[in-house]
């Protein structure tokens, strides 16, 4: 029984590293119709934890617009990093306050899928040679949450509870 409950503790991690996968995948998109032109731009969760450049497509061509590095997001990236290491840290090499870590590792998941859902409110265009550009892409109502936020927020969420029942499942056994 002891060998089920410590699978259930690491099915947490591998579930958490999923969401480390899903930042690869738009966070924030952008998509602006003014005059029969269309001008779209999508945000990875990388560009968005670390600052970078990405790319506004607009009628004219490509340009290439900096993304100011979003702290929230950045913590929301530690934390899934800290929810993924202390249970199988603490599980495989069997340390003292294993139950505890697992716990702990499972509100980090919990929180950084909670912060991964404010991905929209967190992007900031920084200055750039094109002010125009800049003005479109800072007005939230332009901005909506990509489908890798939301995934990775659902993601973190579900492995934190996966892991606080693992914890909670020897108790109804009994």
């Amino acid at each position: 029984m002891k060998k089920k409950n410590n699978l259930i503790a690491l099915l947490s991690p591998v579930v958490g590293i999923i969401a480390l996968l899903l930042c690869f995948i738009p966070f924030v998109s952008y998509k602006f119709s003014a005059l029969g032109t269309t001008t779209t731009a999508d945000i990875n969760g990388f560009t968005l934890m670390f600052g970078g450049n990405f790319n506004v497509v607009t009628p004219l061509g490509t340009t290439s617009q900096e993304c100011k590095m979003a702290v929230l997001m950045l913590i929301a990236f530690i934390l899934t990093i800290v929810g993924i290491a202390l249970p199988v840290v603490f599980t495989l090499l069997k340390l003292p306050l294993q139950k505890c870590m697992v716990c702990l590792g499972a509100i980090c998941l919990v929180a950084a899928g909670i912060f991964f859902f404010m991905a929209r409110g967190q992007f900031v265009a920084a200055n750039s040679d094109n002010d125009s550009i800049k003005d479109i892409l800072s007005k939230s109502e332009n901005l909506k949450i990509g489908a890798g936020a939301i995934i990775a927020g659902i993601v973190n969420v579900l492995a934190g509870l996966v892991g606080l029942a693992g914890l909670a499942l020897p108790a109804f056994k009994k």
